[in-house]
């Protein structure tokens, strides 16, 4: 018997999440309002977290965006000679 993604296990604990609380919750907002702007105020608002979390984890995602823009770039990253 193979489990539904998102359901309870067999013994009624959810299996681990690959992403914090607020992580899950901003990429949600933002997957799910992909056609809107978002400022920052209103994510806080929506996602119902503290102002410094939803900032800090911004900011994390930011710095991702940008590495892995950075490692697509031909010559750059980790495959690249030198």
């Amino acid at each position: 018997m193979l489990p539904i993604m998102g359901s309870q296990t067999v013994h009624g604990m959810t299996p681990p999440s690959l992403f914090g609380k607020t992580r899950q919750a901003l990429l949600a907002l933002l997957y799910s309002r992909a056609d809107e702007e978002h400022l920052q105020e209103s994510l806080i608002q929506l996602a119902g977290l503290g102002r410094g979390t939803v900032q800090r984890e911004l900011e994390f995602l930011a710095r991702a965006r940008d590495n892995h823009a950075f490692n697509d770039r031909p010559g750059c990253g980790a495959g690249s000679p030198g």
